[in-house]
């Protein structure tokens, strides 16, 4: 059934879920991390940027490690030790969907070079190209919000089979805004884009997400593209493919 949502002039986009394949993020995004993480970090071991998230890591683990008993042991007794307890101390954050923010920059970079070198090539539903450019082309404002880093947003919309899309993409956000299921997030996107908040609709696969939204102002349509989504028993203003929304 289709969407009508009025006065729109900013649309603000997850990523997994809404406009690009789950299995996309879980599976080929995630395994390339975790194959090339321990390369990476040693390749690279000596950059200002790469130091800095091995120690923000090393932060993290004594917090993590106090709490779990599965988490991986880390030694720290020489350079190398090191880099071997970040690299599967990242394979065990991944493991858990962790939306930390030393490991969605690291994991940025890791991708970049897949993507670079051909290993990697963006993903999104086949609807989402037609959608973004006809929303462009009407005058709205796209934008992403997503729990990966901002590179690896551009990287992906930059990258895919239709061709670059980044064209029709006018700012991303990660986290570094603050979490996607608080209202606050959404009033920081709202004041950094210039757009009034009841003029945004915000389109998702969570509903807590689309909750925190709805309470900033935006207008908020679910999408459930997928079976074992996280969006299971919420009906109202659900859509499964973006030619469902009309946006006058």
């Amino acid at each position: 059934m289709p969407a009508v949502v009025n006065d729109v002039r900013g649309v603000l986009l997850d990523i997994e879920g809404t406009t690009t394949p789950m299995d996309f993020v879980h599976t080929t995004l995630f395994n390339y991390a975790k194959e090339n993480v321990g390369h990476f970090l040693k390749e690279y071991a000596l950059r200002k940027d790469i130091l800095k998230i091995v120690d923000d890591l090393s932060k993290m683990y004594l917090s993590d490690a106090s709490v779990s008993s599965d988490c991986p042991g880390w030694d720290g007794s020489s350079t190398d030790k090191k880099l071997e307890s970040a690299a599967r101390y990242c394979i065990w954050l991944i493991d858990r969907d962790s939306k930390a923010s030393a490991l969605k920059e690291l994991e940025g970079y890791i991708w970049r070079e897949g993507y670079s070198s051909g290993d990697l090539r963006g993903s999104v539903y086949e609807d989402v190209p037609g959608a973004l450019k006809k929303w462009k082309d009407s005058g709205k404002k796209i934008y992403i919000f997503s729990s990966g880093s901002v590179l690896s947003q551009k990287l992906l919309f930059g990258t895919t089979e239709y061709g670059d899309m980044t064209r029709y993409i006018e700012g991303y956000f990660d986290t570094s805004v603050g979490k996607k299921a608080d209202r606050r997030s959404y009033e920081t996107i709202s004041d950094a884009s210039g757009i009034p908040a009841h003029n945004f609709l915000f389109l998702s696969d969570a509903p807590a997400e689309i909750n925190a939204a709805v309470s900033a102002r935006f207008s908020g349509i679910l999408v459930s593209r997928e079976t074992g989504s996280s969006n299971a028993g919420y009906s109202k203003n659900t859509i499964s493919n973006f030619t469902e929304i009309i946006l006058p």
